[in-house]
């Protein structure tokens, strides 16, 4: 039986993989050659193996074909058989690194050498000391004794050291490790280097091969990963340096001297850590984003934490480890490749007429969660929506490759509307409308949305009317009972007696703008109803010279388009005169209300953009006041916020950036420069101000807008974005302002 031609180890899955299953290819791995060109025979092999692999292959045959191995450790064990094996990557790289190697070897010796009868009296102190400290000294006693009479029973001698000079040998080797290491880390950083490249190179693909991310899951879990995300930024901050060095050195110091348990311990401590580390060259290459590398992660977490442990343990093995270092390389490029497989087929299905149903994410429960749902009747009423929108521009158009919401959140583009602006633009034009359940957010209620604009594309980012932020509750609503409201000045107030922050409404806005992509906010304003707490982040990450960013944020002073007089509404039984005869008609008249204009507790927002030239700029406009307070003439009841903004009711914030910003950059500073100030009797309807944050490339310019209505602001955006209708088309613009 001949095997010709075989890719190595078949992790690529063009031939063994499809043919065998993944447990097949697994130990083909270890038996067959290391390259693709290689002809081997199974009769070479030991005759054990070579049955075992006969059985494995009529036992195996009729598996469907998988891209990955099952077992993601089998990467790390194929990768050191690999460079054990394949001449041509360990040969250049000894050549390279064997002077400096027996330099470094030699100097570890020295010190091991010299400093052995003083660390020996260390341990032999340290051990039994701590022992005595920790009230473990019969159990240590009892270990050194079964060690030293294992092998009396025997009728030979195991020529095994004590307990105390083992926990001494693998002290010492571990500073030896740590000192070649050090000599070493150049040559051991370019080897490393040289072998992912080498090895993701022997697959024959091209470099625009790795296409970029698609998601495999129905279900992604979205909050996870946000929460997984603010995690692993909060240990980066923490991670620094000295603390490693306290942490995996000092910390962990009395536990290296239990044999082989240190060693296991720290690396897991580091699984998954150093498991998404050994992957960023695959990130890079995929370009993916922060949330797209979290998705990715929390989605194979228990691949990433088991392929990391094994990565981590096998390289904290003393000398060997560093050896391991560079085949681990060498197993996580065979990963990636076979993951980009997986992703290029699914995206592939995903374009086809026969789509496949994407496999559902699930979860364990965990008693936090048990926790959050038997607790859920205290914050009915609550709801945290979260969205994620990926744009990609593809043969002229652009589309959504991923669109996800959840409630009170409700994402929604318009087809027809995003091809009549592409063909009116430079650029694929995509409209994505942000709609909420129920015209608007309650009490508690938080919305976090994530979008990601790719290159060439542009999104357009409207509003279905005005975002309405309703009034703060004081505690949840009662569940299942109609409770009666009295309207009337005192009863608002009532309910805003000992309200904190837990009842505000919170809105997070994440948006990602890469080369030569431009993005177009341009919503409603937000009205605040009376008693209402509302914060609100943007963040707007421009990851080049050529991104493009409009952004529009504004705000009213409320509901003021109410009713001044009170009027009788009649039902519709008391219509009929049938109904009015002897008997008198009920009283349907409502209490006097009048216009919320400046009632609302508190209002935050903050505009973030974080430019190519690694600078941030923030802007932030804050509105709070007391709400049990009276500022103006007697019986107006005008607020301290209405006492202040006076004359002006809206206030919007224009950010504009990049160029496709740069003609309306330029008309508003021409006509900026010509204003000239002059003392008035009457205020002007729209006063506003230009400033240049950022001189560029990309320039960033901040226009800030006061206004007596927001029909003055609406006339004036209107007769200043013009020039957008050759970014947007005219339609969009039209629906947007």
């Amino acid at each position: 039986m001949e095997v010709s031609r075989w890719p190595f180890g078949g992790l690529d899955g063009d031939s063994m993989l499809s043919t065998f299953g993944h447990f097949a290819s697994s130990q083909a791995a270890f038996f067959l050659g290391a390259h693709g060109a290689t002809r081997l025979s199974l009769k070479n092999a030991p005759e054990i193996l070579a049955a075992s692999l006969s059985r494995t292959i009529c036992t195996r045959f009729a598996r469907m074909p998988e891209e990955t191995l099952s077992f993601p450790p089998l990467y790390c064990v194929v990768g050191a058989y690999r460079l054990l094996h394949d001449a041509s990557l360990w040969r250049p790289m000894w050549a390279k690194c064997s002077s400096a190697a027996k330099q470094a070897g030699l100097a570890g010796m020295v010190w091991a050498l010299l400093t052995w009868p003083i660390q020996r009296l260390f341990v032999r102190y340290f051990m039994s000391a701590s022992a005595s400290v920790t009230g473990f000294s019969a159990l240590y006693t009892s270990i050194v004794h079964t060690a030293d009479v294992t092998d009396d029973s025997l009728p030979f001698t195991i020529p095994l050291p004590s307990l105390q000079t083992f926990a001494t040998l693998m002290f010492v080797l571990g500073q030896v490790h740590a000192i070649m290491e050090f000599w070493l880390r150049r040559k051991l950083r370019e080897c490393r280097n040289t072998a992912y490249v080498q090895t993701v190179r022997s697959r024959g693909k091209p470099a625009d091969w790795w296409g970029e991310y698609v998601e495999e899951f129905s279900n992604p879990p979205t909050q996870k990963a946000i929460k997984d995300a603010k995690k692993q930024g909060w240990y980066l901050k923490l991670a620094s340096p000295l603390v490693r060095f306290v942490v995996l050195k000092l910390f962990l110091l009395p536990i290296d001297f239990v044999p082989l348990f240190g060693m296991a311990l720290g690396a897991a401590l580091r699984s998954l850590s150093y498991g998404r580390q050994l992957h960023t060259a695959l990130f890079e290459a995929k370009r993916m984003s922060p949330l797209q590398i979290e998705l990715w992660i929390t989605e194979r977490q228990t691949a990433y934490r088991s392929f990391g442990f094994a990565a981590a343990l096998m390289e904290r093995i003393p000398l060997v480890g560093m050896v391991f270092s560079i085949s681990n390389r060498i197993g996580a490029a065979m990963w990636a490749h076979d993951l980009e497989k997986r992703q290029q087929r699914i995206r592939a299905s995903s374009l086809s007429s026969d789509a496949q149903q994407l496999q559902e994410f699930k979860t364990k429960p965990t008693l936090k969660k048990i926790y959050k749902q038997v607790q859920a009747g205290e914050a009915e009423g609550q709801f945290n929506g979260e969205g994620l929108a990926v744009l990609r521009a593809h043969k002229g158009a652009a589309m959504f490759t991923h669109l996800s919401f959840t409630f009170p959140l409700k994402l929604i583009s318009p087809a027809a509307s995003s091809r009549i602006a592409s063909l009116a633009s430079a650029k694929a034009v995509a409209a994505l409308y942000i709609v909420g359940y129920g015209g608007g957010l309650v009490s508690g209620d938080s919305v976090e949305l994530d979008m990601d604009v790719g290159q060439g594309a542009c999104a357009v980012v409207l509003t279905q009317g005005s975002t309405k932020v309703f009034k703060t509750r004081a505690t949840a609503p009662t569940r299942h009972v109609s409770t009666m409201h009295t309207a009337g000045p005192d009863a608002t107030s009532a309910a805003r007696v000992g309200v904190g922050v837990g009842g505000m409404t919170r809105q997070v806005y994440r948006y990602l703008i890469r080369a030569d992509a431009t993005l177009v906010l341009l919503p409603d304003p937000v009205t605040c109803f009376a008693a209402a707490r509302y914060d609100q982040v943007q963040r707007f990450d421009l990851r080049s010279s050529t991104s493009s960013l409009v952004m529009l944020d504004w705000i009213t002073p409320g509901r003021t388009a109410v009713c001044h007089t009170p009027h009788v509404r009649v039902s519709a039984l008391d219509a009929f005169p049938e109904a009015q005869r002897g008997a008198q008609m009920k009283d349907y008249t409502t209490p006097p209300r009048l216009p919320e204009r400046w009632k609302f507790d508190s209002y935050r927002s903050r505009n973030e953009v974080r430019l190519p030239s690694h600078s941030t700029a923030r802007d932030v406009l804050l509105l709070e006041q007391h709400a049990d307070r009276d500022h103006g003439p007697e019986g107006v009841g005008w607020t301290e916020l209405a006492r202040r903004n006076c004359p002006y009711d809206t206030y919007a914030t224009l950010l504009l950036a990049g160029p496709d910003a740069q003609p309306l950059i330029d008309t508003l500073s021409v006509e900026f420069e010509q204003i000239q100030i002059r003392p008035a009797s009457v205020h002007p309807a729209v006063v506003w101000s230009l400033s240049a944050v950022e001189d560029g490339p990309p320039q960033l310019v901040v226009v800030r807008i006061a206004a007596a209505s927001a029909a003055h602001v609406r006339a004036w955006l209107r007769a200043r974005l013009a020039p957008l209708q050759s970014v947007v088309g005219r339609d969009l613009l039209k629906q947007a302002i």
